[in-house]
């Protein structure tokens, strides 16, 4: 028996190893996620909650956060979308590009800060953190 897995793999020119690793580690797109606001003009998202719109079709786009004039809403399921609302939306552009389609217009944004929300850019460099979700400490 072990003769034969031995063997098999020469026989079958398969590196057992490679194949592993490629099993273990998670999938992984080519390109690093970006960030647009996308100005909402599609009156069929007009006071509808994020939850309702199912924005997962979109595979790598979620909703950070929403500006409604100079308030900066944090996005939660339960947050309700008017027109003329900007998404501020993190994705791969192929993603990104298919939602600001069926949303509205991509838009240039420079907001203020009114509500004193701490922003905070964050890089995950970690291969053993990719797929999970952070924990708050």
């Amino acid at each position: 028996m072990v003769l034969f897995v031995q063997l098999l793999p020469r026989v079958l020119k398969v590196d057992l190893e490679k194949d592993l690793k490629k099993m273990a580690n998670p999938v992984q797109i080519d390109g690093s996620p970006e960030v647009i606001t996308v100005e909402v003009r599609n009156n069929s998202f007009n006071k509808r909650t994020l939850k309702e719109l199912k924005f997962n079709k979109y595979k790598s786009v979620v909703i950070s956060r929403v500006i409604r004039g100079d308030r900066n809403i944090i996005a939660l399921n339960d947050t309700v979308i008017l027109k003329g609302d900007r998404l501020v939306a993190v994705g791969i552009r192929i993603n990104l590009d298919a939602f600001c389609k069926d949303v509205g217009k991509e838009v240039n944004t420079e907001f203020k800060n009114s509500d004193h929300v701490k922003l905070r850019k964050v890089i995950v460099n970690s291969e053993d953190m990719f797929g999970k979700k952070p924990k708050r400490t």
